[in-house]
Formats: structure tokens, C-alpha cells, sequence
């Protein structure tokens, strides 16, 4: 186990730790042992070998491709410092690259593909009945109107019609709606639902590939692929840094004559508070965050969250507790029937005309007497919750959008104080309905199901919420572990206090370093003083970024 921790480290881990004992063997054998500079530089040499060439590489790589993201100034003081014999200058600014990107590294670590996730949920066969023989077959050999059988607690393989058996299925995760469906000789079934207790005969209708559940991964893969990157704080930052930094050095190099005056603009310059203050930042939160009950997967949406303007929320187990509750009707003791639309239609009894929803119809001697109506509860705190984010968090749109029947949706959106809404919509329009909004605003979904799945994806900030499924768990950048909409209220001030610790760490150092670049260009700086004031600044932007990971009484306001 530790073995494989052990080897999951990334390689700026091992270049950090390896640079730093060399600086310490350099360190020793020149001052201590009093070693000849040739033996003495021998450590100096095995960390920029082994640790400098493969980051100025890389660097090199994204040079080629044009991407002069913050590390650039990095890269040209290592080249610079080993061209002036410098070696231990170059080798502290390796160990400044390389922690800054094994910090980066593990703020940003992510887990497994949302699409691998996706088809380990997906049953690899399925049991096709043959006369009164079943045959395991594998998904891709199904063909429509094959007879299956799905067994108690299965996942539906296809989309498909009951043909024998009475039970339930677990439908949630896909439409959105918080029933389990009852499933009878003519119901329909979708692939992904759960299957009840009890075993199910259906008739397949669609290939498994043009199924539901293939459809929603389909969408997922294009979304991921379609997602445009974020541009990063630190990359903002930098492109304007950098070359100010460049330009700096090379007008003091230039009139002083002095290649050593150059490079001691460049180590100074070093972007330490962006490589280092705001990953540390990041990290922080993440630790705050983790300690409040909430999982942050993507850090990248901590400095993007408190810019959102639009909040697209799904409606079952979001602003409801996914639990259906009846509006009551009470009926005397007469011959009471107890039933719903389609036995109602079968049966051909009188019904007068209903608004679409879920209910339970009552009979009374063979006449309707009443609807009883279902309704998912909204959450105690919506309405509070969802009039707060206007004037506390600079929202400019709230929406609802479900996949769930329209009278369910508006009536919610009613309670809670939503204006905006769209019912009945499917994964691919929950979609587009998040593209053409973030089109405008940078968005914030929430939502809980794997029909949500690919709109988490989609939205600049998506965050899956309490019990959510593992897909949208994994297709999310947050997850609230508790259903309270609290937690995503803290989840907001978190973002925006890492972010702002994390300007302060960043402007600050930089700030410092250009205070230091003057010095340097005029002089009064050697290369080596350089790179110890640059230590010294990242001491600053570090000590300062930790405190995005202290608790504070400011994570909530409603």
C-alpha cells in the first residue's frame, strides 16, 4: 500500500526533493567539509540534470506552442544561471519551479474519468430469453424485440417494453423524478433504472447503443470534449508579469553591459507568489471545504465560483427532499377505489379532466370523487436561500430546470420563489439550456441525478448535492455531502475568501519583486541575493496563503 502511494507522487515531487538535498550536499561539502568547488558542485550538477532539464522541457514545449503562462521567467533563469555559472542560483529556482508545480499538482488532482464511471455502471450482459431457456449475452447482441429478463435489483440493460411481471423500478437518477415507477404488462422501462424486487420480462424496443443510458454518455463525451478551458488566476496574473519582468532585465542587462545583472532581474522576478501563494491558497480551501462537508474535485472552480451571475438548479433533492408527500382528501365510508390513469383508462370509468402530475385518483360506487396529488416537498430554507443570492452574492438569474412534469416544476418554482423555469427536459436540453446561459454569464448548476450529469459538466461551476448519484459525483467539481443548502452557500464564500487570499499573496509578492527587480537592475542586487530575497518573498505569500484553510465565522449569510 505504501509502495503504491509511494509511486502515485508526481515527478515535481521527486525533482523538489531531489533539489533540495542536492542544495543541502552543495552546501555541506563547500562549507563544512571544505570539499574543492568541482566536488562540491557535483550535487549542483545531479539536480539540474536530472531535475532542470526535464522542467525547462517542458517549458520549452509550451514555448513552442506559444503559452507564456507564469513559469516562463523560471525557465529563462535556470537557462541563464547555468550559461553564467550560476548553478546554485539555478538549482533554488528549480526547487521553487518544481514545488510550485508539485503543489499545483495536488490541488488540482482530479478523480477517474466521469466516462469510465459511466460504463462500469452499465450491466456488461444481459439474459435474453430463448423459448424457456435464458442465455447471458453481451449488450452489443441484443437486437430489437429480443425478450429479457431482468433480474430484482438489476440495471435495466435497454429501453423496452414490460411484457411479464409487476414491480417497481428506481427511475431517479435518469428523469429526475423521486418515485419508484410502477411497472406492469405494458410499462415502459429505460436502461439505467434499478429494478425492484421483483424479477421483470420486457421486449427490447432500441439497440443498446441508441438507448437512454447510451444517449447520456454520448452527451457526457461530448460535453468533456467541448468544455473550453478556464484561463487561471495565476495565468491572468502572468501574462502581463512576465513580459514587464523580461523587459526589466533586458534593458538593465543591455545598458549596464553585465549578462549577471540580467539574470539577477530574472531570479528576483521569479513569479514564486503565483507558482507557490496561490496553490497554496487553493489547497487551503480545499481543506476548509473538506472540513465543512463539502468535496472539492476541480480547485480550478474555487477561483471561479464567486463570479457566477447564474444559478441553474435541478429540482428533486436540490430544492426538495426527493420525498413525494400527498395533499389529503378525506372521504366517508362508501365503496372507496383507490387507483391511477392507466387503470382508470382501462377499466374506462369517468374521470373528469386533470392538470397533469402524479396522483391517486378516488372512486366512490364507480364515480370519481377526488385526486389525490402528490408533491415533492421543497427544503425549509429554499425560498430564504434562493431571495438571498441577489443581493448577497451578485446573482442575476436563478432557473429551475427538471426533467420532471411541468405542474410539479412550476408549482415548486412558485414556493420557492423562482421565476424561470423549464420542465421536461432531458440531458441533452438541461444541455444547451446551460451552454446558452454560460454563453452569457459563468453559471453554477446544482444538481443531483445522472440525467444532471452532462450539465454539470457543461456549467462553469458544477457542484452534485447530498446523496447524488456516483456519476454526478464524478461529472461534478464539488460535492456537498450534506443536504442542507447551507453548504452551498459556504461553498460560495469559501471561493470567493480563497480567491481574495490568494490576490493578496500573489499582488503582494509581486509587488516585492518588482521593489527587488529595481534594486537589481541598478545593481545593488547580486544573482544570489536575488534568489535568497526571492525565497524570502515566497516565505511571505506562502505564510499568508495558509490562511485560506483557517476556519472563519463569515461562511454563511442567511
Amino acid at each position: 500500500m505504501a509502495a503504491k502511494a509511494f509511486s502515485s507522487l508526481p515527478k515535481e515531487s521527486y525533482i523538489a526533493g531531489l533539489t533540495l538535498l542536492a542544495i543541502a550536499g552543495h552546501l555541506i561539502l563547500r562549507y563544512a567539509a571544505a570539499s574543492p568547488p568541482r566536488i562540491a558542485l557535483l550535487p549542483l550538477f545531479g539536480a539540474l540534470i536530472i531535475g532542470g532539464i526535464p522542467l525547462v522541457s517542458e517549458l520549452a514545449k509550451k514555448l513552442f506552442k506559444m503559452e507564456f503562462g507564469s513559469d516562463l521567467l523560471a525557465g529563462v533563469s535556470i537557462l541563464t544561471a547555468v550559461l553564467l555559472a550560476q548553478y546554485l542560483v539555478a538549482t533554488i529556482v528549480v526547487l521553487m519551479l518544481s514545488g510550485g508545480a508539485a503543489l499545483e499538482f495536488y490541488a488540482t488532482a482530479k478523480a477517474c474519468s466521469v466516462l469510465d464511471e459511466l460504463a462500469k455502471r452499465v450491466p456488461s450482459i444481459a439474459h435474453r430469453r430463448e423459448g424457456s431457456v435464458l442465455h447471458d449475452v453481451k449488450l452489443e447482441e441484443i437486437r430489437v424485440g429480443d425478450l429479457l429478463t431482468v433480474f430484482p435489483h438489476e440495471i435495466c440493460p435497454v429501453d423496452g417494453e414490460v411484457l411479464e411481471g409487476h414491480g417497481v423500478m428506481d427511475e431517479a437518477y435518469l428523469t429526475g423524478e423521486p418515485y419508484e415507477i410502477s411497472k406492469t404488462p405494458g410499462s415502459k422501462v429505460i436502461s439505467g433504472a434499478i429494478n425492484g424486487e421483483q424479477a421483470l420480462t420486457i421486449r427490447a424496443e432500441k439497440l443498446a447503443v441508441d438507448s437512454r443510458y447510451a444517449r447520456i454518455m454520448r452527451v457526457m463525451h461530448e460535453t468533456e470534449q467541448q468544455k473550453p478551458r478556464i484561463r487561471r488566476l495565476g495565468d491572468r496574473l502572468g501574462a502581463w508579469y512576465t513580459p514587464l519582468a523580461l523587459a526589466v532585465a533586458g534593458v538593465a542587462g543591455f545598458l549596464s553591459a553585465d549578462a549577471h545583472r540580467f539574470l539577477a532581474v530574472v531570479v528576483i522576478a521569479t513569479p514564486c507568489p503565483l507558482l507557490l501563494g496561490i496553490p497554496t491558497a487553493i489547497v487551503g480551501a480545499i481543506s476548509l471545504s473538506a472540513r465543512r462537508g463539502i468535496i472539492i474535485k476541480n480547485p480550478g472552480i474555487l477561483e471561479q465560483i464567486a463570479s457566477c451571475r447564474t444559478l441553474i438548479f435541478d429540482k428533486t433533492g436540490t430544492l426538495t427532499y426527493g420525498r413525494p408527500a400527498l395533499l389529503l382528501g378525506i372521504i366517508e365510508g362508501q365503496k372507496v377505489q383507490i387507483t391511477g390513469r392507466g387503470k382508470v383508462a382501462s377499466e374506462q370509468l369517468p374521470l373528469p379532466p386533470l392538470a397533469e402530475g402524479l396522483e391517486c385518483l378516488v372512486f366512490i360506487d364507480g364515480r370519481y370523487a377526488a385526486a389525490l396529488r402528490f408533491h415533492d416537498t421543497p427544503r425549509k430554507d429554499s425560498r430564504t436561500f434562493i431571495a438571498h443570492l441577489r443581493p448577497r452574492h451578485g446573482v442575476r438569474k436563478v432557473m429551475l430546470v427538471s426533467g420532471d412534469r411541468e405542474s410539479e416544476v412550476k408549482y415548486l418554482a412558485e414556493t420557492v420563489g423562482i421565476t424561470e423555469v423549464r420542465a421536461g427536459a432531458s440531458p441533452e436540453e438541461k444541455v444547451e439550456i446551460v451552454k446558452r446561459e454560460t454563453a452569457h454569464d459563468k453559471t453554477l448548476f446544482v444538481g443531483d441525478g445522472i440525467n444532471d450529469a452532462p450539465a454539470l459538466l457543461a456549467a462553469t461551476v458544477g457542484v452534485a448535492f447530498g446523496s447524488a448519484s456516483d456519476i454526478a459525483a464524478k461529472a461534478a467539481d464539488a460535492v456537498v455531502l450534506e443536504l442542507a443548502l447551507g453548504k452551498i452557500d459556504e461553498l460560495m464564500h469559501i471561493g470567493r475568501r480563497m480567491r481574495r487570499i490568494a490576490l493578496q499573496s500573489a499582488l503582494g509578492g509581486m509587488i516585492a519583486s518588482l521593489v527587488g527587480m529595481i534594486f537589481a537592475a541598478g545593481g545593488y542586487l547580486p544573482p544570489i541575493g536575488g534568489a535568497i530575497g526571492q525565497e524570502l518573498i515566497d516565505l511571505f505569500a506562502v505564510l499568508n496563503a495558509v490562511r485560506a484553510a483557517l476556519p472563519t465565522d463569515e461562511l454563511q449569510d442567511f
